[in-house]
């Protein structure tokens, strides 16, 4: 009795840890792994084992950017079951990784993680994170490369929540570019790869530099950002760079 009252607020409880298998996924694919769980003190009764795919965000309250966490997708492992004192139970699982995730820039923190949680009756769900890195799509690579072969870098990857964004999932990662050298009328350049048709088409934005008093009155009218979009045949494989940074090229010298 007294280990069933200990175990529903967590002490000597079921315990719950997910191995993925690899640590990473590639967009648009699959990510995959086993859910190991170990039976505590006394026997329990697990109804599902939850899984999420979740982001880290960017919100705006009150006027204020506060940090949250948006859901990118949802599965399950295995089915409801019984786990003895000290019992072992290992259930591997896999989930659709959708092309609205976000992606881990390179030399940077996952934005995802993925949250497994075990539904117990009267008790505490024990729960386990792990980082997941996103890899982009080669399209995402060539936009990039295109982005730098004509003079920019890319400053920030941000997700940002959007609850009435096209696509439903309630938040957008943006891809930030700043010019790495002169020539451009732009001190900014946004890009969103939105999902289409299996694929991508970008969405950009121009932000363009104050220059003298009609560009600072400009900029102060908050007229000085404008979207544009891009058309990507080919899937997540894209039309290939050179494609790519002529259609920027053009986009950005018009």
């Amino acid at each position: 009795m007294l280990g069933k009252l200990l175990s529903s607020i967590g002490i000597g409880a079921a315990t719950v840890d997910t191995i993925l298998d690899p640590p990473h996924a590639p967009l648009g694919g699959r990510l995959s792994g086993t859910v190991r769980v170990r039976g505590g003190q006394v026997e329990q009764d697990v109804s599902a084992i939850d899984l999420q795919l979740v982001t880290a965000l960017v919100k705006e309250v009150d006027g204020k950017k506060v940090p949250g966490t948006g859901v990118v997708a949802t599965a399950r492992a295995g089915s409801a079951f019984r786990i003895n004192p000290g019992e072992s139970k290992e259930l591997p699982f896999q989930m659709e990784v959708p092309l609205h995730t976000p992606v881990t820039a390179p030399g940077g923190r996952p934005p995802t993680r993925l949250l497994t949680s075990l539904a117990v009756a009267a008790a505490l769900d024990p729960s386990d994170a792990d980082p997941v890195e996103v890899d982009p799509a080669q399209v995402q690579i060539d936009t990039h490369n295109a982005m730098l072969a004509l003079g920019f870098r890319l400053y920030k990857l941000d997700v940002e929540h959007r609850p009435r964004w096209q696509g439903g999932a309630g938040f957008v990662q943006e891809w930030e570019f700043r010019p790495d050298r002169g020539g451009w009328r732009y001190d900014e350049v946004e890009i969103v790869f939105q999902p289409s048709g299996g694929g991508f088409e970008l969405l950009i934005q121009l932000d363009r530099a104050a220059r003298g008093l009609g560009g600072l009155l400009l900029e102060a009218a908050g007229m000085d950002e404008s979207w544009r979009r891009i058309q990507l045949p080919g899937g997540l494989k894209g039309p290939g760079q050179a494609a790519i940074e002529r259609q920027l090229a053009a986009l950005m010298q018009g």
